[in-house]
């Protein structure tokens, strides 16, 4: 999904771990910490990464704002990723 596109990936990565929580009991509420990983990250990249996160955000009607750590990577498990989540969830 979103072949080279920062926001398009951050948005359904948030998007999927909102379903995986909800598969579990859980929601985006129950979220203590984020962990991003971003490939090749520079600062001109977290405007079109929070984008990303907004807009699941907004579709979610949840507020995104959690403790998050942000760490750039020099690549993920498949070349066409760009963004991981990792989520810390107390259920």
């Amino acid at each position: 999904m979103g072949k080279g596109d920062l926001a398009a990936q951050a948005e359904q990565a948030l998007l999927n771990v909102a379903a995986g929580l909800k598969a579990a009991g859980g929601s985006l509420a129950d979220v203590a910490k984020l962990t991003v990983y971003v490939v090749k990250l520079t600062p001109e990249m977290i405007p079109a990464m929070a984008e990303g996160l907004g807009r699941a955000a907004a579709k979610l009607q949840v507020d995104p704002r959690r403790p998050t750590t942000l760490i750039g990577v020099h690549a993920l498990s498949h070349p066409d990723l760009l963004i991981e989540l990792d989520v810390t969830a107390v259920l």
